[in-house]
């Protein structure tokens, strides 16, 4: 294990929460306690691990294989994300929507 990893500083989410189950991990991505611990905790300290470290961090808390199949599915980029141009075109659609809404009347904007 590599000594600056520090693995038992974040609990694998089987641990964390025992009562998900892997198959709906996804499901509990986007609600209360779990989305802000998965957004606040888990997300930034799997992403600061490279692939070998994942693997070892897996060992480590003995992950079943259908975790390590959710955890790969939901947090995984995939080897030809572009993490920038994905920015880019989300960031090209916001502005297309803010200047449709700024043209719109104010009573309409509040009405849809």
């Amino acid at each position: 294990m590599n000594p600056q990893i520090r693995y038992n500083d974040v609990l694998g989410p089987w641990i964390a929460f025992p009562h998900i189950d892997p198959s709906e991990l996804s499901a509990y991505l986007k609600q209360g306690v779990t989305e802000a611990w998965f957004d606040q905790v888990w997300r930034p300290f799997w992403q600061s691990l490279d692939q070998q470290q994942r693997l070892a961090y897996f060992r480590h808390w003995e992950a079943s294989p259908e975790w390590i199949d959710a955890i790969s599915n939901a947090f995984d980029e995939p080897e030809n994300f572009d993490a920038a141009a994905d920015r880019r075109e989300s960031d090209a659609y916001l502005q297309t929507l803010r200047d449709t809404q700024a043209n719109r009347p104010w009573w309409k904007r509040l009405f849809r």
